[in-house]
C-alpha cells in the first residue's frame, strides 16, 4: 500500500520552544536512545542524548524520497497532516496521518543530521521524532522519544601516561570513556583510549565540559614531561 508523498521543510535548528541555545562545537557522544529498522535497507533514525543537547540522525537507503519528523516539548504542529486518511498497513496501521512538526525530507540514499541543543539549567526536555511520510507504510517508524537534562555533574578521571621504551619508542597518554567530558593535551584532542603523542614533549593535559550544561567535579589540569625516545644503542 502507498501513500502519497509530499515536500517537507526541514527544520534542523528552529524550534517553536524556547529552549534552544549553543551547539556544542566538540561533542563526546553517548548513544543513549536508538530506533532503527530490523535491515539496512530500510529508513531508519537514532538518537544521542549528551546533557543539554540531543542528535538525530535520520537514514534513507531506498531510492525513494522519506520525510521524517521531530518535535520538541509542547510544541504546536507547523504543518497539516501530509493527507486527511488513515495510514492502512504497517506499524502505524489504524492511525490518522496527523498533524506534522519539523520535517526532515531525504529524496533517497542519504542520511541527514539534527542537533537540538538547550538552554543549561532549563529543566528536562522532551524530544519525539517518527517516520510516517513516503511509498511504503511498511516502513514507517512510529513515535520514539528521548528526555535530555540540561544540567548535569560529570567526575574527571586522571590520565594515565606511558613513558617511551625500547619495546614502543612513542609516548602515550590512556584517557577514560568519561561522559560529560573532553581532554586535551596542548592544543591536540585525546580519544577516549590510547592517544600516541611526541617523546620529549612536555605540557599540560587538560579536563574540559562537553556543554555548558555539564558541571565538572575533581581536578582538572595534569602537567607531564614524557622522556626522550631511547636509542638504538641503549636498546641494544
Amino acid at each position: 500500500m502507498f501513500a502519497l508523498v509530499a515536500t517537507g521543510l526541514l527544520a534542523a535548528s528552529a524550534l517553536s520552544t524556547a529552549t534552544a541555545a549553543v551547539a556544542d562545537a566538540t561533542p563526546t557522544p553517548t548513544p543513549s536512545a536508538t530506533q532503527a529498522a530490523a535491515a539496512p535497507t530500510v529508513p531508519s533514525a537514532a538518537a544521542v542524548n549528551e546533557c543539554g543537547k540531543l542528535t538525530l540522525t535520520f537514514n534513507n537507503p531506498t531510492r525513494f524520497a522519506y520525510t521524517f519528523d521531530y518535535r520538541v516539548d509542547d510544541q504546536r504542529p507547523k504543518h497539516p497532516p501530509v493527507v486527511d486518511a488513515t495510514i492502512k498497513e504497517g506499524p502505524l496501521a489504524g492511525q490518522k496521518f496527523g498533524p506534522r512538526y519539523n520535517l526532515v525530507k531525504i529524496d533517497g540514499v542519504g542520511t541527514k543530521t539534527v542537533t537540538l541543543p538547550f538552554k543549561p539549567n532549563s529543566g528536562y526536555h522532551k524530544v519525539e521524532w517518527r517516520l510516517a511520510e513516503g511509498p511504503e507504510q511498511k516502513q514507517f517508524l512510529p513515535w520514539a522519544s528521548a528526555t535530555v537534562q540540561t544540567s548535569c555533574k560529570a567526575v574527571t578521571v586522571a590520565p594515565e601516561f606511558k613513558q617511551p621504551r625500547c619495546s614502543d619508542k612513542a609516548a602515550h597518554i590512556v584517557i577514560g570513556n568519561t561522559p560529560g567530558v573532553r581532554y586535551s593535551y596542548g592544543f591536540k584532542a585525546l580519544n577516549a583510549g590510547d592517544n600516541v603523542v611526541k617523546a620529549g614533549s612536555k605540557g599540560y593535559v587538560t579536563a574540559r565540559a562537553t556543554s555548558p550544561a555539564v558541571k565538572l567535579r575533581g581536578k582538572t589540569t595534569w602537567p607531564i614531561a614524557f622522556d626522550q625516545a631511547p636509542s638504538a644503542y641503549t636498546c641494544s
